[in-house]
């Protein structure tokens, strides 16, 4: 008889909800140290030892997001998908406010080159975690989050227009505008590939077509 590498149904009943548990504690941990970290960046301007504290949740995170899979895919664990779900929308919140908190200082410009790259920086880990969502959450969730994202960055062209052509009197030009413009483009590119690989593809192949 050829040995099956199929769970048994005790494995299932016992290892499953196991593993569940643990990828959910290490993804609301994860959650809980990124809320953290956008509060102590973007309003106590605390940085110390950010570097580590990114890597440590970025593991926890990896962990979680593997153990949930392997719940979800070996054991059959179908309540992993529910849970990714709803922990992407709160996942989402936390991008959405690290963008407009990251805009409103960047456009200040009243910050050091130390400070933008922190800023910049943690919120790059935030979008790239919410653009690894899509990995296990399935339908148009992270779709239809691209819309506040959206909202934020035309939020965010309108300060830019209101600083550099409607303010009164006149805001002089420095070199910050090139970080606010580098934010307001990179952003942009992000926002429209969360509407989808489909959209954002298309927008490549249109830049190279033209460009060849």
């Amino acid at each position: 008889m050829p040995m099956t590498m199929l769970p048994s149904n005790n494995q299932r009943q016992i290892a499953g909800p196991l593993l569940l548990v643990l990828a959910a504690a290490c993804l609301l941990i994860n959650l809980a140290g990124v809320t953290r970290l956008v509060y102590d960046v973007l309003v106590a301007s605390a940085t110390d030892n950010l570097v580590v504290k990114v890597v440590v949740l970025a593991l926890v995170f990896v962990i979680g997001l593997g153990l949930g899979t392997l719940s979800q895919r070996r054991f059959g664990s179908g309540a992993f998908v529910l849970f990714a779900r709803v922990y992407a929308w709160f996942y989402l919140v936390v991008a959405w406010f690290t963008y407009l908190g990251a805009t409103l200082i960047v456009n200040a410009q009243t910050y050091s080159i130390l400070q933008y790259v922190f800023v910049v920086g943690l919120l790059a880990v935030v979008m790239l975690t919410v653009l690894s969502l899509r990995l296990v959450v399935p339908g148009r969730t992270l779709g239809l989050a691209a819309i506040p994202m959206l909202a934020i960055v035309l939020f965010h062209l309108l300060l830019v227009v209101y600083r550099y052509v409607f303010a009164s009197p006149p805001v002089p030009v420095t070199s910050g505008i090139f970080g606010d413009l580098f934010l307001l483009l990179v952003m942009t590119v992000v926002s429209t590939a969360m509407l989808g690989e489909n959209v954002f593809r298309a927008l490549l192949d249109r830049v190279i077509e033209k460009a060849s």
